[in-house]
């Protein structure tokens, strides 16, 4: 059997052999083993969970509601949502959030923690005050976040949410949580659990050193492929575009942050890269805005030259990586 290697960007290739399959770069295993499980029927190849085939169960089919402000998260976790068969509509911030809440019925809510205007954390408050109100059954609040440590998993507990998820997220990931809260139209949380961390190996530490990190996460763009793989749809290049435009934008405005000395601004901007960074693979450009956010909150602008020219390094060398590995 032969297989056709493509660039990201592209059509397969006009030859007398158009019925080849095709892969295109970076060529993970996920990738890999799809296409030789397809088309070697004669092998039993392994195949990971992500390679599965998803289908849509209309009779199940439930209404959810993501309040996430980047637009980078957004494209991913509403492919995701689709394909996975379920009804899904964006809130760009908490505010918004608890509006669309109080006007629509939701069967589950996936919650960024900070957001511009009203953050995850308030706007799970309201619903839940909400809900006691109207005496109205619980609905499941699954935080988002790029990482975080104990203290932020306790704040989402103590605001009301029911779940954790951290970013880059997979189809599985996204899936386990409908399922896990979504068993049945009756089903019920019990609250006596308390919160569950999902994907804890995942959770940042921010005293990591950036300069151990890797500057294209694989994993993250692997779960992009996945979504494309069962959509037939290519999504990484207006991911990967968007993310670059977005950049330009949030790094403009960290030069604003630190002229104004704005401490709230400037962690809300570093916040926001981290969040886009961790779905796209950039994973030293999270790891320093990490520090950034950090010394933001602590009103620290003293030292953060370092930081910021280390950021910008980090993006370019993303970038550039992204250009040689993906492209």
């Amino acid at each position: 059997m032969c297989i056709f290697l493509m660039p990201l960007i592209g059509s397969a290739p006009k030859t007398p052999f158009s019925d080849w399959p095709t892969i295109s770069k970076p060529i993970t295993s996920n990738a890999l083993s799809e296409v030789l499980s397809i088309n070697l029927d004669s092998h039993k190849i392994f195949r990971n969970p992500e390679t599965k085939r998803y289908k849509a169960k209309p009779l199940h089919k439930k209404q959810i509601l993501v309040a996430e402000d980047v637009h980078t998260n957004q494209q991913i976790i509403v492919e995701i949502i689709r394909l996975l068969g379920h009804e899904v509509e964006i809130a760009s911030n908490g505010q918004i959030a608890v509006e669309k809440f109080v006007g629509g019925e939701y069967s589950l809510i996936f919650m960024d923690c900070q957001m511009p205007v009203m953050d995850g954390y308030t706007a799970t408050r309201k619903i839940r005050r909400i809900e006691m109100e109207r005496n109205s059954q619980r609905v499941p609040i699954i935080a988002l976040t790029a990482g975080s440590n104990k203290d932020d998993k306790d704040r989402c507990q103590n605001a009301g949410m029911d779940g954790y998820l951290t970013k880059p997220f997979s189809i599985n990931d996204i899936q386990s949580n409908i399922e896990k809260h979504m068993l049945s139209e009756f089903s019920k949380i019990d609250s006596d659990l308390g919160i569950e961390l999902i994907n804890s190996e995942k959770v940042d530490d921010c005293n990591a050193i950036a300069t151990d990190s890797k500057i294209l996460d694989l994993s993250a763009i692997d779960n992009i492929r996945a979504i494309e793989r069962q959509t037939g749809k290519q999504l990484l290049p207006a991911i990967f575009e968007g993310y670059v435009k977005q950049m330009e934008e949030k790094l403009k405005d960290i030069e604003r942050n630190v002229i104004t000395k704005d401490g709230t601004a400037l962690f809300r901007t570093a916040h926001a890269i981290k969040s886009m960074s961790a779905n796209i693979g950039a994973d030293k450009v999270k790891k320093i805005s990490i520090l950034i956010e950090k010394k933001s909150k602590a009103n620290e602008f003293s030292d953060l030259a370092e930081e910021i020219i280390a950021l910008v390094q980090a993006y370019h060398e993303f970038l550039k990586e992204f250009d040689i590995v993906i492209v």
